[in-house]
């Protein structure tokens, strides 16, 4: 009897081997190849996200009463109710006002801000992401900018139907053209246009100063890179933490920590 050549035992063979190839492809190969089944996988689990909260609460809710509360229980649901009601108002006014002030602040005629959710986080330390539930059905595209508030975050790299994958600023490879000013409205007129590199551990940002560049600790990094849209500039990268002694010259030369 000839055998089939579809057995399960090839099948999973075949798998293993095509996992063993994409995985020693380069990034870019790698992601185009997976870009189709990434964004079926990531489509399929993204209600799954959303029903798996309110089944944990409900287990973890403790038991009902065995006795009949009558009014009182209705009562107690309406007010929970209610307050959720405000809560999800207070934080739909929030988002409103933090868009208005975005796009009054930074001048941004004819742009359309869309509010996202974080649905997953990858930690990579090279390339840390983020996944968002919008996608190109919503508008999204590589190349948009992401952030929260006034803070910059990312850029778009994959927009799949309705999740989409940021690119965080924090990977170790990240380059980034910024000015330094004081976070204070009023303070006197100081700023230094500099570059910032992500340090490997992806937590702050180091520029090279000389040991009079006007910076303090507690000014604040903008975006003033021609490599980003012209909407994400004045977009804060960080806060400058520490100016310690370089290094490499600690005499004539400053490291910034932002």
């Amino acid at each position: 009897m000839k055998k089939s050549l579809t057995n399960p035992r090839r099948i999973l063979t075949g798998v293993a081997v095509a996992l063993l190839i994409c995985s020693l492809l380069p990034t870019r190969w790698a992601r185009v190849l997976t870009r189709q089944p990434r964004d079926l996988l990531a489509a399929v689990m993204l209600p799954a996200n959303h029903l798996l909260k309110p089944v944990a609460d409900k287990l973890r809710r403790p038991p009902d009463l065995p006795v009949d509360l009558g009014g009182r229980e209705e009562y107690e649901r309406a007010r929970q109710q209610i307050i959720e009601l405000q809560f999800r108002l207070s934080q739909a006014t929030q988002r409103l006002a933090e868009l208005t002030q975005i796009r009054n602040e930074l001048k941004l005629v004819g742009v359309k801000l869309l509010p996202a959710t974080v649905t997953a986080w990858s930690g990579d330390p090279l390339h840390p992401t983020l996944t968002i539930n919008r996608g190109s059905r919503h508008g999204l595209q590589p190349g948009q900018v992401v952030a929260r508030g006034f803070n910059l975050v990312g850029r778009i790299v994959n927009a799949g139907p309705t999740v989409a994958t940021v690119d965080l600023i924090t990977g170790s490879q990240t380059y980034l053209i910024v000015v330094i000013r004081p976070s204070a409205g009023g303070a006197p007129v100081r700023e230094m246009v500099t570059q910032v590199q992500a340090a490997k551990h992806g937590s702050e940002f180091w520029a090279d100063a000389d040991a009079g560049d006007p910076i303090r600790v507690g000014d604040l990094a903008h975006l003033y890179d021609d490599a980003w849209p012209t909407q994400a500039r004045g977009l804060v990268v960080g806060k400058v933490v520490r100016v310690d002694n370089h290094p490499d010259d600690p005499i004539l030369r400053r490291r910034v920590v932002v």
